[in-house]
């Protein structure tokens, strides 16, 4: 194990998986700015004690916590533990399976801060088991302090979420994807990019990973980057995908620069 890491990321590192992260830089007047990462993780071992293979991960994730002060001295490093789980118990969650990639933002307008009761958001990708994790669904979580995270509900008490089967955009289409020598249809709306939108005062932007319904020349090559408006965090409007070379079935972690 790395000596120059602190105890409470050796203990994170030995056991769980630890892959895809987002980070956040808070910075305060007169203080040392701290970073908030936060990944995606699963345990590398059974209740048994026997190891789970590499990609049974994908449907135990759950969202954990780094903090730092320097991104290049790991002695800085702290692990805050789990920010977020699956909602196991729940069979109607859009959660209950596993959670995948998202991203967070501060909440900068002082009536959204109000309204929503959080200074951040956070958009996140959600799995359920009801269709087997095969719909991928987009869904928000707020905090006050960047580490405690609750989920965002609508003015009907609902979870707020993307879901692209109920919106039925026609710009957007269930990919075919192979594996156990099977065919499965997959709804693609992960990894969502949240940010200001930089052309717009006022109104939200979310970038996430889909498939474009439109004629393929080669197969499973309409992987897309899709698009999602918003002026309050609450209501999104799908937009059609942006135009990006058809050459992949799959786009990963969008980003913006």
């Amino acid at each position: 194990m790395n000596s120059g890491y602190t105890a409470s990321l050796e203990k994170l590192v030995k056991n769980y998986f630890i892959w895809d992260c987002w980070v956040h830089k808070e910075v305060r007047a007169n203080q040392i700015p701290v970073y908030h990462i936060y990944h995606l993780q699963a345990p590398r071992f059974q209740q048994d004690g026997s190891p789970y293979h590499p990609e049974a991960r994908h449907n135990m994730a759950s969202v954990g916590h780094i903090t730092a002060t320097d991104l290049f001295d790991q002695s800085t490093w702290e692990s805050q533990g789990t920010c977020f789980a699956p909602d196991t118990g729940n069979e109607d969650s859009p959660y209950n399976l596993a959670i995948w990639t998202g991203s967070m933002m501060p909440i900068e307008h002082p009536h959204l801060q109000k309204s929503l009761g959080a200074s951040y958001v956070m958009a996140i990708t959600g799995r359920t088991t009801k269709d087997e994790g095969l719909v991928q669904r987009l869904f928000f979580l707020i905090s006050e302090d960047a580490y405690n995270w609750k989920i965002l509900f609508n003015s009907k008490e609902q979870i707020c979420q993307l879901d692209l089967g109920l919106i039925n955009h026609p710009a957007y289409d269930w990919a075919r994807e192979f594996w156990d020598n099977k065919e499965h249809q997959v709804l693609h709306c992960r990894d969502p990019k949240i940010m200001s939108h930089p052309n717009q005062e006022g109104a939200y932007l979310i970038l996430f990973t889909s498939y474009r319904a439109e004629a393929e020349t080669r197969e499973f090559t309409n992987g897309c980057v899709g698009v999602a408006t918003s002026t309050d965090l609450i209501n999104w409007e799908v937009q059609p995908p942006l135009r990006t070379p058809k050459i992949l079935g799959k786009m990963e972690l969008p980003q913006l620069v």
